[in-house]
């Protein structure tokens, strides 16, 4: 029985071993991420992704002619070290497969939208504050990039670059079978007022109405101090035979306070109040 006890004591001591060595990397993984090196480390990652993206797109505008054929005969293929044909992007092979894969299958123009995030997430992880919302540029992100890259479509459908993008130009294909092209532009026109009347709140003002005054917030009430109307007795007691005005009282708060004032017309007797004095004598022993 002694050994069996010894047992199931060795195994429970080693369950509690091999629990505690599983929660340590979760402990670890805690403490690295609240580290501020760490955090500054990926804010500088978060901004060098954003300034390749930005690269890579600006070049792209004028070097897709020559980069957009040879990426879309190799696609991934020209990222690998055997690759020799060059490109004309800054960023080489790395930005020119990028700027095709995210700009011209992608969102078009709306995609320079993209880098903004990594924009706000680096300078917001770098610097150790929140100067930019990450998530209200989420949202401009997500719902800008096919919103500009469809406009981009429909306004420059005529033009060989890839205003659009592949996203935009299946967008308003679909649009124009379903609502038609007069239904795809009011589309455009009600979406891009409505962000205009979110984002900035403009005051619309019918034709011969006055613009009516931004409501004020209403003042509290605060209480008037009012300086009692003072008068100087007397003292006509003074050493030197000099009549000297006496202090005046501390100011009454309200209003309703100056219905008690009352000058003072005499001065306090110094006089003892009652009519007899105690002395103190020695008894003796």
């Amino acid at each position: 029985m002694a050994g069996k006890s010894k047992k199931k004591k060795s195994t429970d001591n080693s369950d509690a071993t091999s629990f505690q060595a599983e929660q340590e990397p979760k402990i670890a993984v805690a403490r690295w991420w609240r580290d501020p090196r760490a955090t500054r480390i990926i804010g500088f990652i978060s901004l060098v992704i954003f300034l390749t993206l930005t690269i890579a797109f600006l070049s792209f505008l004028f070097t897709w002619q020559n980069d957009q054929s040879i990426v879309h005969t190799l696609r991934s293929s020209i990222l690998l070290p055997s690759h020799d044909e060059p490109v004309q992007n800054l960023l080489g092979t790395l930005g020119a497969y990028l700027s095709y894969e995210l700009f011209a299958r992608g969102f078009g123009v709306g995609t320079f939208l993209l880098p903004t995030l990594f924009f706000a997430f680096g300078v917001n992880q770098f610097f150790r504050g929140n100067y930019f919302s990450v998530l209200r540029t989420l949202k401009y992100v997500v719902i800008g990039m096919p919103l500009i890259g469809l406009a981009a479509e429909v306004f420059f459908a005529e033009q060989a670059f890839p205003w659009g993008g592949a996203v935009g130009a299946y967008i308003r294909e679909r649009m124009d079978l379903t609502i038609g092209k007069l239904g795809t532009y009011a589309f455009l026109v009600i979406a891009g007022f409505s962000y205009i009347i979110w984002r900035f709140n403009p005051v619309f003002v019918w034709p011969g109405q006055s613009a009516a005054a931004p409501e004020s917030e209403p003042m509290e009430a605060k209480p008037e101090v009012i300086s009692p109307t003072v008068h100087f007795p007397l003292n006509e007691e003074d050493t030197d035979g000099q009549l000297t005005p006496e202090p005046a009282p501390a100011p009454f708060v309200g209003n309703s306070a100056l219905d008690d004032i009352k000058p003072l017309t005499s001065v306090p007797s110094t006089e003892p109040q009652f009519g007899y004095q105690m002395e103190v004598t020695e008894m003796p022993e």
